[in-house]
């Protein structure tokens, strides 16, 4: 399964694929897409970019490891750190590298073949296994501010800190519906915060990109009405999360512009 959001790589990725004698199952632009299909296909081998989401996929990874595939990280950013966390560990190639790729997959597809890749001895045929339930962390609801706490006090530089206002745009009664709008478009390591005047996401990873690929879902999925006011901050080398914190509180805030709900 291959999972880019740029058509000219996943094209190329794919072509390489069947050309090596391998089966495409499935090609997705997004996380969320490329999760679903890794329990519905099965896949052996799962190629990602990591910047299909702003460097932010790390749930299609954990989804790939609750089935056993094997996943081989095509992407010009990379978080090792991170991806050193699940059990599944990713081969790592960076773009442009196709000759590189192409060694990857020829070994990997050796790999395949001889059994290796395959954890469960009893099922020869992976794609008939039924989907165990996902280990990776769970969304966060909307009364959950344990969770977000928790998340944010052990935020890094480069994490971010979003704070929305819908002022005159749906007002305090509003809030609890916006709040659940949004956890639909947070990543599986997001974390939302909600008061009866405002409502706080935490972005784990990702810094100004993450930002701006949570407002392009949320746009995209029209979450937040027009006018809803937002303040954005990241966190700066040095700068412990609660001083990010206040200083989210003094940012001046920014109106969306029309059409960004």
């Amino acid at each position: 399964m291959v999972c880019d959001d740029e058509h000219q790589y996943s094209s190329l990725v794919e072509h390489l694929l069947s050309e090596l004698g391998h089966e495409v199952v499935g090609v997705a632009t997004k996380a969320a897409d490329a999760s679903a299909l890794i329990g519905a296909a099965r896949p052996d081998v799962v190629i990602l970019d990591l910047s299909t989401d702003f460097n932010s996929d790390f749930d299609v990874v954990a989804a790939a490891a609750t089935i056993g595939a094997a996943v081989v990280i095509f992407s010009q950013r990379v978080d090792e750190l991170r991806l050193s966390h699940y059990e599944v560990h990713p081969t790592v190639v960076y773009k442009p590298d196709l000759v590189e790729l192409e060694r990857v997959i020829r070994q990997l597809g050796d790999e395949v073949r001889g059994g290796e890749v395959h954890r469960d001895e009893d099922a020869p045929d992976r794609r008939a296994r039924p989907m165990r339930e996902s280990a990776g962390p769970e969304p966060t609801s909307v009364t959950d501010s344990r969770a977000f706490y928790e998340a944010l006090n052990e935020a890094a530089e480069g994490d971010a800190l979003l704070s929305i206002e819908l002022g005159d745009h749906g007002g305090p009664e509003a809030l609890p519906e916006t709040a659940e709008r949004v956890m639909t478009v947070m990543r599986a390591a997001d974390r939302l915060l909600m008061s009866p005047s405002f409502i706080r996401v935490f972005l784990p990873a990702g810094g100004a990109d993450a930002v701006a690929s949570f407002f392009a879902r949320a746009r995209e999925e029209r979450v937040l009405p027009d006018g809803a006011v937002v303040r954005v901050v990241v966190l700066a080398s040095g700068e412990s999360p609660m001083d990010a914190f206040d200083r989210l509180k003094r940012t001046p805030p920014s109106p969306l512009p029309p059409g960004s709900g």
